[in-house]
């Protein structure tokens, strides 16, 4: 049997990537990280302006199951409209500081759960398009 130092020499484990999504609220998150724990990099994007002036976030508005036309007239709209325009361009931005192409990403993690169901859903549904 090996001691654990000749285990490590000899069994070196390969280091995945992977892209990280959070949408579980209000804020658009993305992060490539390692499994040796390194954040490769990492975006954010926040609406504050926007929950200054209504006083601060509303989940049971934004979590409401109104159309979608009707979701674009409110201004909480704009949460689920954030992550849909703004994840396009965090990818793209943390696959260029991480200096890492798509093809070199192991895996895509996306919050399930818990969390708003409107915005959820933005961030399940790029990670699925990102993923194929």
């Amino acid at each position: 049997m090996l001691s654990r130092r000749a285990r490590s020499l000899f069994c070196r484990k390969y280091s995945l990537k992977v892209l990280g999504i959070e949408t579980s609220c209000d804020d658009t998150a993305v992060a490539i990280v390692t499994s040796d724990r390194k954040v490769l990099s990492s975006e954010r994007h926040t609406e504050r302006a926007i929950q200054r002036r209504q006083g601060g976030i509303n989940p049971s508005v934004c979590a409401q199951q109104v159309p979608f036309f009707t979701l674009i007239l409110t201004s909480y709209s704009k949460i689920d409209l954030q992550h849909r325009q703004n994840l396009p361009r965090l990818i793209e931005k943390c696959l260029k500081d991480a200096d890492t192409s798509p093809r070199d990403l192991d895996a895509v993690a996306v919050t399930v759960t818990p969390g708003l169901v409107i915005a959820l859903k933005e961030g399940i549904s790029a990670a699925i398009r990102f993923a194929r």
